[in-house]
């Protein structure tokens, strides 16, 4: 067994982890927190009451999955026979670095798309953002008439977006005054 392991509390699970290991759990959004419960750094074993203070993990999200599952229920010789299934989503997450000298639980989500790739890095213990790149469009919610608007005008990520002047917006074609005023609103101008 390594010096370096922690219990980890993820939704309402906990897990033993070692640096290195790959765990699969219930699908985790980025606003979720991870606590630390115990973590054990060559000599010294750090107890949390009821989260541990005195160090961090550094975790990055793998992937996230579907694992279909059918039901099937058949008697014989009655012609009885249903199927029914649902798929299941999860997702896989590496545990990278482990010590008493990091702070919080570090989430790394790496989401690659076939025209862009958001990198999207988030310190949950802390709540704050520390990099955000290339954020599509779609993400925020709009309708599909604006949606379709902003492509026409090849504005595909919120960068571009907001690069744009609140006179540049009215003046996009296919937007009229209320999908004007909807998107100054998402972006606070």
């Amino acid at each position: 067994m390594s010096n370096l392991y922690c219990v980890l509390k993820i939704k309402d699970k906990q897990y033993f982890v070692t640096e290195g290991d790959i765990v699969k759990t219930h699908p985790i959004t980025i606003e979720e927190p991870i606590q630390i419960l115990l973590l054990r750094d060559n000599e010294e074993t750090y107890l949390g009451d009821p989260v541990v203070e005195n160090g961090g993990v550094e975790i990055s999200v793998i992937g996230v999955n579907r694992i279909k599952t059918d039901v099937r229920r058949y008697k014989s010789k009655s012609r009885y026979r249903k199927n029914k299934s649902h798929s299941q989503e999860f997702s896989i997450l590496k545990i990278i670095k482990i010590g008493s000298k990091l702070k919080g639980v570090n989430i790394t989500v790496i989401k690659e798309d076939e025209e862009t790739k958001e990198v999207l890095v988030k310190k949950t213990a802390e709540k704050e953002v520390k990099e955000v790149k290339e954020v599509k469009v779609d993400t925020l919610g709009f309708s599909t008439r604006i949606i379709t608007a902003l492509t026409k005008n090849k504005i595909n990520t919120v960068s571009q977006l907001a690069d744009l002047s609140k006179d540049q917006i009215i003046a996009l074609d296919g937007l009229g005054k209320k999908s004007a005023e909807e998107i100054l609103n998402k972006l606070g101008k």
